[in-house]
């Protein structure tokens, strides 16, 4: 099997995945997904691979998942076949959000309730955008510390 060489979006380091890097993404392919999201072993940084035009990085914006104790990492899903349709989604909780602004309100609210995730995150005048910082186990420990989160369904807008 020719495995090929993935460029990580953060640090811009390539590297070859691993055999459970593999069988995520075809999981993911079989699930009918055209996204998967893995880890780069040089930074640790997350990023998403496009499963629909072969195995190559996506340029993208991820964001913590601002959700009471999600450790996960939220991206923009667009529907191949119609842009209009795209998500902002969770691949660890699997919340969603059919819009950035829901999205944006919904971190400022997870900063409110918990200040310590401001670290994440970058104010900016059009709302919040991702910080270069990545998850460190003592962030890992507060965000599992946090109360149950009390929405009745994944959709959070």
């Amino acid at each position: 099997m020719d495995v090929p060489e993935l460029s990580c979006s953060a640090c811009s380091k390539t590297f070859v995945p691993s055999l459970e890097q593999l069988e995520l993404i075809s999981e993911r392919k079989a699930a009918g997904a055209h996204i998967a999201m893995l880890k780069c072993p040089n930074c640790w940084m997350s990023f998403s691979v496009d499963l629909s035009t072969g195995i190559e990085p996506r340029e993208e914006t991820i964001y913590r998942c601002p959700v009471s104790r999600c450790t996960g990492i939220v991206a923009n899903i667009e529907n191949p076949e119609n842009s209009s349709e795209s998500v902002w989604g969770c691949s660890y909780c699997g919340s969603y959000w059919t819009n950035l602004i829901d999205l944006i309100g919904d971190i400022r609210e997870a900063i409110r309730r918990h200040p310590y995730r401001e670290r994440f995150y970058v104010e900016t005048d059009a709302g919040y955008q991702p910080s270069t910082i990545d998850m460190d186990e003592k962030y890992y420990e507060m965000i599992t510390q946090e109360p149950q989160d009390e929405a009745s369904g994944f959709r959070r807008d």
